[in-house]
């Protein structure tokens, strides 16, 4: 698993970045909303098996913090598969909001290369 890279015109969520949300979200109003790629080479990469893995893991979950939702290509097809995971005080957006591009803010941290083997660290991070 690895952060987006500049070249592909996606943000690096570096350790310190992931770190900081993952401390901060045991804070009250602060909810995740977590995108899994569902472009051609995305699922070709494993896509349907890292969103049944998040389903697991968020199902085993005592709180409704975190929803799964199905992300359109990034644009990041070489980097597959990508999870969007953003970060939310207050109000969620609309669930088809953004779900087809990035949105370039801090509050949205890009992982590339995935795998579900990656998703109880990934979301773990955040959780």
């Amino acid at each position: 698993m690895s952060n987006g890279d500049d070249d592909n015109g996606s943000r690096d969520a570096d350790a310190g970045a992931i770190d900081s949300a993952a401390d901060s979200a045991a804070d009250d109003g602060v909810s995740f909303d977590v995108w899994v790629c569902q472009g051609r080479l995305c699922r070709s990469h494993g896509a349907d098996d890292i969103s049944a893995a998040c389903a697991h893991a968020l199902m085993n979950r005592d709180d409704d913090r975190a929803r799964l939702l199905r992300g359109g290509c990034y644009g990041l097809c070489d980097l597959g598969a990508n999870v969007v995971v953003r970060r939310y005080e207050g109000a969620r957006e609309d669930s088809d909001s953004d779900r087809l591009s990035l949105t370039d803010s801090s509050n949205e941290f890009v992982s590339c290369g995935v795998t579900a083997a990656d998703v109880p660290e990934l979301l773990g991070s955040f959780l």
